[in-house]
């Protein structure tokens, strides 16, 4: 039980709101330029962010050690902007996808997320969608959230990436799923964001 309500405690700190207490509100702009995005530039609601594995990488869900549970060589994220929430830029997903892959991931909540900015023409990215995979330590499927935030860079080049990355079973999943009492598990990708472009992560 005290373990049950632990994972809780991990899933609701992974889906924190945005504090409102930020000085400032985010925007994702067009130029970096002034001393703030000017609106004109401000990529408004409805805007439609692709993402892909950034060319010559992978995805990789790995144990402690480096043990790979999945490689995949394709990998997808979509989202829309939508109004913002409390100072931070949001969006719902259209798409977070794996293909390709050694042991096939399967997306069950797409979830939705936000963009909050920390300096310069940079940001963290909020999102912790949830995954199926059939774990080859304990040979059974298994469910995650990936865990967040994790840094966004802005610039002609736009990049997300999830460097190793923790993974927390779903509260749910039996306690042969709990890959933290194990020595972890982890995600790592480095996604390009191709449309728009230019983006940088700025306030308005």
């Amino acid at each position: 039980m005290k373990r049950y309500v632990l994972s809780l405690v991990v899933v609701g700190a992974l889906m924190i709101a945005p504090a409102s207490a930020s000085a400032v509100t985010t925007a994702l702009c067009s130029v970096s330029t002034g001393s703030s995005c000017p609106a004109a530039n401000t990529y408004p609601a409805g805007t439609e962010v692709k993402a892909e594995l950034m060319p010559g990488t992978q995805a990789r869900i790995t144990e402690m050690f480096g043990l790979n549970q999945a490689v995949c060589n394709a990998s997808s994220h979509n989202f829309t902007l939508t109004e913002h929430a409390s100072y931070a830029q949001s969006f719902t997903t259209n798409l977070f996808s794996f293909s390709e892959c050694t042991n096939p991931i399967k997306v069950l909540n797409q979830r939705g997320g936000w963009i909050s900015w920390t300096e310069g023409v940079n940001g963290t990215f909020v999102y912790a969608p949830e995954i199926e995979l059939f774990w080859l330590a304990t040979n059974q499927k298994c469910r995650f959230f990936i865990e967040q935030p994790v840094p966004i860079t802005g610039g002609s080049s736009p990049t997300i990436t999830f460097k190793k990355t923790p993974l927390h079973k779903v509260p749910t999943e039996p306690e042969t799923c709990n890959v933290q009492e194990k020595g972890g598990a982890f995600f790592s990708g480095t996604y390009k964001i191709t449309t728009p472009n230019p983006l940088y992560v700025r306030t308005l």
